[in-house]
C-alpha cells in the first residue's frame, strides 16, 4: 500500500502549483479592474477551488486511515 505515496505526494504537489497559478490569476484579474476603476466580485472561482481542495483532504484522510 505504501507504494501509492509517491505519487499521492506528486498529485499534492501538482494541486498546490495549479492553486498558486488560480491565485495568481485572480490577483492579475483584479488588479487590472481595480486600476480600470471597475471591480466584479466573482467568487465561482473560490468555491471550486475550495471545494476540490476539500474533496482531496477528505480523499487523502479516508486512505491514510484505511492504510495505517
Amino acid at each position: 500500500m505504501a507504494s501509492y505515496f509517491p505519487l499521492i505526494g506528486i498529485l499534492l504537489v501538482g494541486l498546490g502549483s495549479f492553486t498558486l497559478l488560480l491565485g495568481y490569476y485572480r490577483y492579475q484579474s483584479t488588479k487590472k479592474q481595480l486600476d480600470q476603476g471597475e471591480y466584479y466580485h466573482s467568487s465561482l472561482l473560490n468555491q471550486l477551488l475550495t471545494a476540490l481542495l476539500f474533496l482531496t483532504i477528505v480523499l487523502l484522510l479516508i486512505y491514510v486511515i484505511k492504510t495505517t
